[in-house]
């Protein structure tokens, strides 16, 4: 092989590390770790844990500064067997080190995984996968909660009027999204406007913003600058003008008070996923729910540009489990997911039935 073959290669190799770097998402210094090869199929040594529906866990990587897996944890000491049963998988997996200022360090990698009694191989989610792509937004933002970084966030923000009709039926409802630039103590020093679909009210929320309070963001344990995207979702469902939005509160509000104001660190993800129409989205009031029905049912579902559902996967149910399942999402109905562009996206996830013997039925989203 002659030496410009050789320094060909040499400088192609070093051009494509160099481009995987530069593509490799990350934010204040910090870029997480990622799987570079992971086994194609699951095996164990250990007993599954023991589940009668499909359930989903967290487990925590702890990586060491060469990619290797150190140990594994999870919120609850409970869940012993569930580091039992994936430890030989994850021992098999290699990663790309966490970045700090451009230096390999050891770092906490939150998975996200779905179990199936009845199916043998879990999914498995990484908060970057294989191809330095990011599929779950809140997952990759814990990533850096785990290691000592806290993201901006709203703490205050005032009321604001909007002239919309409750009965507005748009297949996704106005927004305007704004970039803002935040000094080491919250405070907004610059604001533009980013996306509106509702451009009559877009001065107003400038101004609010700027009338508003920020948690800045904080890196091992020191407040910096920032510059996330503030998000105002203009819901017809809600009363305007509006209460001012304090955090405190954010536990008693509803889900779309949750949601109006929201502040998003970086536009590497999707803007929003799929949000419910109703306000009540919560619960469905059923009839004909035999009394002694108690059931669980786990399932997966996709919500297509439209906010139509289709169910990919649910667990195995008797007849009268399967009737309330079509009946419930024959009848919610969703605002698709959208990009940063304000496009409707198709998006897939897990959702949750709890059904008690009455005629409520209580939904939990797991996205």
């Amino acid at each position: 092989m002659s030496k410009y073959l050789i320094l060909f290669l040499f400088l192609l190799l070093s051009n494509l590390s160099v481009q995987a770097e530069v593509d490799r998402p990350g934010l204040y210094g910090f870029a997480p770790a990622y799987p570079v090869d992971v086994p194609e199929l699951f095996s164990s040594d250990a007993k599954p844990p023991y589940m009668t529906i499909e359930t989903q866990y967290v487990l925590f990587l702890d990586v060491d500064n060469k990619g290797k897996i150190k140990s594994l944890n999870s919120v609850s000491d409970k869940d012993s067997q569930v580091w039992n049963y994936f430890e030989k998988y994850f021992s098999d997996c290699k990663f790309e080190p966490a970045l700090l200022d451009e230096k390999k360090v050891s770092s906490i990698v939150p998975v996200k995984i779905t179990i199936n009694p009845r199916i043998q191989n879990p999914d498995f989610y990484f908060p970057i996968d294989l191809s330095l792509q990011i599929k779950d937004p809140a997952l990759y933002y814990m990533t850096y909660q785990y290691n000592n970084i806290t993201m901006p966030s709203v703490k205050y923000f005032p009321k604001y009027f909007c002239n919309i009709d409750w009965n507005d039926s748009l297949d996704i409802y106005p927004l305007i999204l704004l970039q803002l630039e935040l000094d080491k103590a919250g405070e907004v020093i610059n604001v533009k406007e980013i996306l509106s679909t509702y451009s009559n009210y877009t001065m107003t929320l400038m101004s609010a913003s700027l009338w508003s309070e920020f948690i800045p963001a904080i890196v091992n344990d020191s407040e910096i600058a920032s510059s996330p995207f503030l998000l105002v979702s203009l819901f017809p469902q809600l009363f305007y003008p509006t209460q001012k939005y304090f955090i405190e509160n954010f536990d008693s509000l509803s889900l779309h008070n949750k949601l109006r104001v929201k502040l998003i660190p970086d536009s590497i993800s999707i803007l929003q996923k799929p949000i419910p129409r109703s306000i009540e989205a919560n619960s469905i009031s059923i009839s004909n729910i035999p009394l002694w029905l108690n059931d669980t049912l786990s399932l997966h579902i996709t919500v297509d540009t439209t906010g139509r559902t289709m169910v990919n996967r649910a667990g195995k149910t008797n007849k009268d489990t399967y009737r309330i399942l079509k009946d419930v999402f024959s009848r919610v109905e969703f605002y698709p997911a959208i990009d940063f562009d304000g496009n409707p996206l198709e998006y897939s996830g897990m959702v949750r039935l709890i059904i008690k013997g009455s005629e409520k039925v209580r939904i939990e989203y797991l996205w």
